[in-house]
């Protein structure tokens, strides 16, 4: 995920979950949150084999992108993401920081008023 966003925008957040366990983690799911924000996406990444094997429906890892909508009203300030993956068996939960800029906080170079000046022609 990209450690800026600026307020009504999107935070990417590109999830690898590999079960590196020695059983199958059945119906494993993964949740993204800004709980000061209040938002949160949640992604199903299926059942993750022990090993990776050669049928295609049997994989080890799985990836999925996941989509937080800033609001455009949010606060500047710096954030935490927590990602947690989780299902039936187990839950692990790691967090992220992300800087939230202010809505239209763009910077213009403009000339002082004084320093204008007119002339015919």
């Amino acid at each position: 995920m990209d450690s800026q966003v600026s307020a009504g925008e999107n935070l990417v957040l590109d999830v690898v979950l590999k079960n590196i366990g020695r059983q199958e983690a059945e119906d494993t799911f993964v949740r993204a949150t800004i709980p000061a924000l209040g938002i949160t996406d949640r992604a199903y990444f299926a059942d993750l084999s022990a090993v990776d094997q050669t049928d295609p429906d049997k994989n080890d890892a799985a990836e999925r992108r996941l989509v937080l909508k800033v609001p455009a009203n949010a606060p500047a300030g710096v954030y935490v993401v927590e990602v947690e993956a989780y299902n039936a068996d187990s839950s692990t939960i790691i967090t992220r920081k992300v800087a939230i800029n202010a809505a239209g906080a763009q910077s213009a170079v403009l000339a002082a008023s004084h320093s204008k000046s007119l002339s015919i022609g």
